[in-house]
């Protein structure tokens, strides 16, 4: 007798065999879970500190200048000035790890610090750490910076007054009180204590103002991966694989009966 060929013994099967997928997500989300369990636990913890710029301070400036006043904040966090200073803070961070857990993303006018860690306590320690040095670092270079904008200032009045101390220029009662040997003193002192205010500035603009936020860090959050995702994952390529397996075993018995027949 020749075997007939029956599309609905075909969706029979498929409605016959339906624990097969279901079995095998459940099978996959457990072995999702294992691999979830198994996996070590990766934590970040971030803090933001913000830079605006003053342009009342330096008036008009370009896209690029501004731009560059930010990326030397960002020179600055991730300087060895500031790291050194968190390495002796804290015993477990060190020149040759800290940049495997560490990063640093700029946001517009925010840079991000970030620090991984399979202790989110201590992810969320030396990110603050972190913050507060960096932050202080910027605020201190930012004094600096403003001592030698006003020592330039008090550099540019000594050179009128000496330019005002030959005979053919009109005085200035400002000058008066100083001689040309005084004048020319202090000018050579003046522009010392600029060069000096200015290493100390760390290339910090005197027109930037920074902010923490918030002080103590954002709480720490898993990044290698959270349980739900590995769940589904398992579950989803577990079923795939049933309905797959199902589909196997008809088309093999569908080219079994064009063979025969």
């Amino acid at each position: 007798m020749q075997e007939v060929f029956s599309p609905r013994q075909l969706v029979f099967e498929k409605i016959l065999f339906w624990w097969l997928p279901i079995g095998l997500a459940l099978l996959g989300a457990l072995i999702g879970f294992g691999i979830f369990a198994a996996v070590p636990p990766v934590y970040e913890a971030e803090a933001e500190i913000h830079v605006a710029v003053d342009f009342s301070i330096i008036g008009l400036v370009t896209d690029i200048e501004q731009d560059q006043f930010i990326e030397l904040v960002g020179d600055l966090i991730k300087s060895s000035l500031v790291v050194d200073q968190l390495r002796e803070q804290n015993p477990l961070v060190s020149n040759e790890t800290f940049w495997q857990m560490a990063s640093l993303e700029r946001r517009n006018m925010q840079w991000i610090l970030k620090i991984r860690h399979a202790d989110p306590s201590i992810a969320g320690e030396i990110v603050s750490t972190w913050q507060k040095i960096a932050f202080e670092a910027i605020q201190e270079s930012h004094v600096h910076a403003l001592v030698a904008s006003s020592l330039s200032d008090y550099l540019d009045t000594l050179t009128k007054c000496l330019e005002q101390s030959v005979p053919q220029v009109p005085s200035n009662t400002a000058c008066d009180s100083l001689s040309v040997l005084e004048l020319q003193g202090q000018l050579e002192q003046t522009a010392t204590g600029i060069q000096e205010e200015l290493a100390l500035s760390n290339g910090i603009s005197p027109a930037i103002s920074v902010s923490a936020f918030p002080e103590s860090g954002m709480p720490p959050y898993r990044v290698s991966g959270s349980r739900t995702g590995y769940l589904l994952s398992g579950g989803g390529i577990g079923f795939i694989l049933g309905v797959w397996i199902i589909s196997f075993i008809q088309n093999k018995k569908l080219i079994s009966f064009q063979f025969k027949n």
